[in-house]
């Protein structure tokens, strides 16, 4: 099987490819070994191998959620987010209780632009899991977006207050502070980042490179040029 670039292909994956593989020879029918095989493509960053047994996998069986969950990944990572959006959306469809396909589609909705609706997603998410991390930050990173700077620090207080020892929620609330032009308590969390990242077991870039992203969204949100942020080493 072809590796995706920089990627390392285990034995174990290699010789459990190999036997889906026989699999689907033996019985071309059998969604769940398309299904299975796709899932094992798309570990080793082989997208468009993993597209090709997912599309197989919903022709024989359109009813599985979490193959539509796993072609919408498959998707966005080929740069299709559009049809992310419709995978996401039909595995809603079949499971409408499942938090994942709702936060996955508000990933895409806000990197479309659609920050209203990744704020009904979350909403939904919410309402099934009201404590769910993932959910609560994405919010508040849509709520920067549309410029509701006070509601997006209500969601990261409360990420924060759920799971105080993470470091990037206290960076997106001092990206929302920013923006509400209390510069002063925006110069003051980044230290606290830099410590939640070594508890993380993170670089300092990486907590900074999320920062950035939410950063430029506040600016974007109040009609400024995306601020330019300097190099910062690790």
């Amino acid at each position: 099987m072809p590796a995706a670039a920089g990627s390392t292909i285990s034995w174990a994956t290699r010789r459990a490819i190999a036997d889906l593989d026989e699999s689907v020879r033996r019985n071309p029918y059998s969604a769940l070994s398309r299904q299975w095989r796709g899932e094992s493509h798309y570990a080793v960053r082989c997208y468009r191998e993993a597209l090709t047994d997912f599309d197989a996998s919903i022709r024989l069986d359109p009813d599985v959620a979490d193959v539509y969950r796993y072609r919408g990944a498959a998707r966005r990572m080929t740069d299709d987010l559009k049809g992310a959006l419709a995978d996401y959306s039909a595995a809603i469809r079949l499971e409408p209780n499942a938090v994942r396909g709702y936060i996955s589609r508000a990933e895409v909705r806000l990197h479309l632009g659609g920050a209203p609706g990744a704020v009904e997603d979350c909403n939904a998410a919410l309402g099934i899991e009201p404590d769910h991390t993932d959910a609560l930050a994405l919010r508040g990173d849509a709520y920067v977006t549309m410029g509701a700077a006070s509601r997006a620090i209500e969601d990261y207080d409360r990420v924060i207050t759920l799971n105080p020892e993470r470091a990037w929620p206290y960076g997106s609330r001092g990206i929302a502070y920013r923006s509400l032009g209390d510069r002063a308590r925006h110069r003051r969390l980044p230290v606290r980042d830099q410590a939640g990242a070594a508890r993380d077991g993170l670089s300092p870039r990486t907590e900074v490179a999320r920062r950035r992203r939410v950063d430029q969204m506040a600016d974007r949100a109040q009609g400024q040029e995306p601020a330019r942020h300097a190099q910062v080493s690790n």
